[in-house]
């Protein structure tokens, strides 16, 4: 990582809608939004929430999008609704599972697309019973394996899919989308707790790898911390996931050489991750 970001990022305006997104740009300089045109971004839970969210955003910048999820119809849908919305818009439908890494690996190969600048991975699933106060304690494995397949693995393998794409493009933008949970305890949400701590790690260790292995490509990574907006997962919010687009849009567009594994709320505040405690620290006795 090269460098500690401000405690808030700058221009960041959670009031930014679709409307005149040409005039404001999501707070983006005119560089920065210009350099979005034609860029081939893939984003999954693309059908809903979020991830439509900042397919929409994309598509007013230019941007080629590419969107996932496991509901065809509602790619399908989406893709109608955004380009309605949007003419200029250029919508490609991949149908992935990403609990499934043959189904990520064959929705990569049969997309058709020769590069890709970045990748939101929005999709997740939630806790599995909100009724049970101990899911932990309940050692209900099958579920616990469908959420860190979902939730961490499939965002692992996607990214690695993409990998080739991005050393087309000579630059890759892989945004992680997590929770606060993943800084939390909260009692009944242990493994979604885990499975965002996880992905948060991910991007730290991802980044790092891709850093220091491959270091004359623009490779970033980075963790967005969405918050209670309308999604799948939040049904009864009146809060447009739009809101987020700002922040993701700043994090897609980073300078080169800014940072990587970087995790930042969806109003602009730095949130700490990946930090190593101090070797020489005794336990107590």
């Amino acid at each position: 990582m090269t460098g500690q970001p401000p405690p808030f990022t700058p221009g960041i305006d959670l009031s930014l809608t679709l409307e005149n997104a040409d005039v404001h740009r999501f707070g983006l300089t005119q560089s920065r939004w210009s350099w979005l045109r034609d860029k081939v971004f893939w984003i999954t839970g693309g059908g809903t929430g979020y991830g439509f969210a900042f397919a929409n955003a994309l598509s007013c910048a230019g941007a080629k999008v590419v969107l996932s999820s496991r509901n065809s119809q509602k790619l399908e849908a989406a893709k109608a609704t955004i380009e309605a919305r949007i003419p200029r818009a250029d919508i490609t439908t991949a149908p992935l599972d990403l609990a499934d890494q043959n189904s990520i690996e064959s929705s990569v190969a049969s997309t058709d697309i020769d590069q890709a600048h970045g990748v939101i991975h929005s999709a997740a699933v939630p806790q599995f019973s909100s009724s049970d106060r101990s899911p932990l304690l309940s050692a209900n494995y099958a579920a616990w394996d469908n959420m860190m397949a979902v939730n961490v693995r499939g965002p692992y393998v996607l990214s690695v899919a993409l990998l080739e794409h991005f050393r087309r493009a000579k630059t890759g933008r892989i945004i992680f989308c997590s929770s606060m949970a993943g800084w939390s305890s909260t009692r009944g949400f242990g493994p979604y707790n885990t499975s965002k701590a996880a992905l948060a790690n991910l991007a730290v260790s991802f980044g790092t790898e891709l850093a220091e292995a491959m270091p004359d490509f623009d490779f970033q990574t980075s963790t967005l911390i969405l918050g209670e907006a309308r999604s799948e997962m939040n049904k009864g919010s009146t809060v447009d996931p739009i809101i987020a687009a700002p922040m993701a849009l700043r994090l897609a567009t980073q300078a080169p050489n800014s940072l990587t594994g970087q995790a930042f709320l969806f109003n602009g505040l730095h949130v700490p991750v990946g930090m190593v405690p101090p070797h020489n620290r005794a336990l107590d006795p």
